[in-house]
Parts: C-alpha cells; structure tokens; sequence
C-alpha cells in the first residue's frame, strides 16, 4: 500500500498531519484503515509521543451572581 502525508497546519493542541493512501479493493478500506492507525499508534508509543487534550475551565454562575 503506497501512501502520502502531508503536515497542513499547527492546532491549537495539535500538528493536524492529512493522510492520503489507495486501496485496490474499496470493500477492504476498513482493514486498511485499522492497520494504518495501529501501527501509527505502535510508532507514537514507541516514540514516547503523546496526544495533547485541550484542557477547558468552566464557571458556573449561581443564580442572583452579579459578578
């Protein structure tokens, strides 16, 4: 399986990366997808390469809070 990455853009907490590959059978895009990510996944594991999760503060408010 032949196949291209290109690296689009910085995210906000990430590298958004755009993978393209041909696949001769459409009806096995699904096993093709599941070995693509899970050696991507072995790679990131291997490297020791975490994926960031944005972290979010929530107030909330009571009600009759005027500030």
């Amino acid at each position: 399986m032949q196949s291209v990455a290109l690296f689009l853009e910085f995210g906000e907490s990430s590298l958004n990366i755009q993978m393209f590959f041909w696949v001769a059978d459409c009806f096995r895009l699904g096993v093709a997808l599941d070995q693509i990510n899970t050696e991507i996944k072995k790679r990131f594991e291997k490297e020791a390469i975490e994926i960031p999760y944005p972290a979010r503060t929530v107030y909330v408010k009571e009600e009759g809070d005027r500030q």
